[in-house]
């Protein structure tokens, strides 16, 4: 079998396999090759973004957000592993796989962004959180009523 680095050693009847390897985002193919694939943990399920196509961002929800705050909050001192231990819980638990979206769960770097959010979130007035509710709430009604949702 050739390998995927060596172009020369692919023939004709290699070029289509050649061509779908090169031509797949790097991220897609890390999830597949994940812990997640692996376990075939089916993550996301209640996540607003579940169905999204491959390539695309999947927000922080308020509900991610939640659990990453009350997880800190109840495990204060993880010694410099915040992401990695709060990573083993949400594995751990069942009843979080619906809850987060598969890219944010694929490794520690991808829960640190949610910390990351959770951090941006904390810092918000509650005036300037009200204004942004009702900001998203206007484009989403937009949105809607332009594409008849």
């Amino acid at each position: 079998m050739a390998s995927i680095g060596n172009t020369e050693s692919y023939g004709a009847e290699d070029e289509n396999a050649y061509d779908s390897i090169f031509s797949r985002n790097v991220s897609d193919m890390w999830l597949e090759n994940s812990q997640i694939a692996s376990q075939r943990i089916d993550f996301g399920r209640k996540h607003p973004n579940y169905k999204q196509p491959q390539g695309k961002k999947a927000r922080w929800t308020e509900e991610e957000l939640n659990f990453l705050q009350k997880w800190m909050e109840e495990n204060p001192d993880t010694s410099g592993k915040r992401a990695s231990k709060c990573l083993e819980a949400i594995y751990a638990d069942p009843k979080l796989h619906p809850i987060f979206h598969m890219r944010h769960v694929v490794d520690t770097a991808r829960l640190r962004d949610g910390f990351e959010a959770l951090n941006r979130r904390e810092s918000l007035s509650p005036e300037k959180k009200r204004v942004l509710s009702v900001q998203r709430s206007l484009k989403r009604q937009q949105f809607e009523e332009t594409f008849e949702v």
